[in-house]
């Protein structure tokens, strides 16, 4: 059963403690726990991650569930590459269910990084960058299965995710079949309509999940397009996790082909 954030995740009540409070370069970052939850929070109470103590495996933010619905229309990605790393969430899923995968994480904030390791339970064995993933992705040569980028300046969305030459690098790095996957906080239509634009450019095939209860738009795209894939990694997950993440296929709004 899913946490209610709503009655877990709040600044003040019983049972709540205060674990950490640091400052990186996005302003104030905050560690918190209850009796069953532990969560981190940046800026002005922005929930940035957020653990089950019980499942630490277990993804408990709807707008990651759907990131990770990029695995119900590919194969078992052998190299995974997570920009923006947060609480470790992903880590720490595909360290438990996916061991085989070579994932690497990208973080340009090394106190987000200690904070993953001391609260987050972050794996010894995670590989983790140190470095923005506008360099990273500028350096790096080699090509990803699947990307999941999720970056954030404090409460806001990092600009690199309008930039046109972040995502042509971004689309140079994805492997055949390769599915990238962007969580987006646009502020306005506008703004996503600009995203989805340049997207296209590099990646023909997008498609949005509306994240409900929050303004969280996910963008899932490729080159070659999706389906549910016939040797289906989800196959060898527990059947609560598997019908939660084959349930984001339901949920997916396709993009007009350019020129359609």
């Amino acid at each position: 059963m899913k946490l209610d954030i709503n009655e877990l995740v709040r600044k003040s009540g019983e049972g709540e403690s205060l674990l950490a409070t640091v400052v990186d370069g996005n302003g104030r970052v905050e560690v918190h726990q209850s009796d069953r939850v532990r969560w981190l929070y940046v800026g002005d109470n922005s929930l940035l991650s957020l653990m089950s103590l019980a499942f630490p495996e277990r993804i408990e933010l709807a707008y990651q569930v759907a990131m990770l619905g990029a695995l119900a229309v590919r194969p078992l990605p052998g190299r995974v590459l997570d920009l923006g790393l947060g609480g470790g969430a992903f880590a720490r899923f595909f360290q438990r269910w996916f061991p085989d995968a070579r994932m690497l994480s990208v973080e340009r904030s090394p106190v987000m990084v200690d904070l993953a390791r001391r609260y987050f339970g972050l794996p010894e064995s995670s590989e983790v960058e140190v470095c923005s993933a506008e360099s990273f992705i500028e350096k790096d040569k080699r090509n990803w299965d699947l990307v999941l980028c999720d970056l954030f300046e404090g409460e806001c969305q990092s600009p690199l995710l309008e930039q046109r030459s972040f995502y042509r690098g971004l689309a140079c790095r994805l492997a055949p079949g390769g599915v990238l996957a962007i969580n987006l906080m646009p502020k306005t239509n506008a703004q996503l309509f600009s995203v989805l634009l340049t997207l296209r450019s590099f990646l023909p095939h997008i498609a949005l999940i509306e994240v409900p209860g929050c303004g969280n738009i996910v963008l899932l795209a490729s080159r070659e397009g999706f389906s549910p894939a016939e040797d289906s990694p989800l196959k060898g997950l527990p059947a609560e996790v598997e019908a939660e993440l084959c349930a984001q296929l339901d949920r997916l709004q396709f993009i007009p082909l350019p020129g359609v």
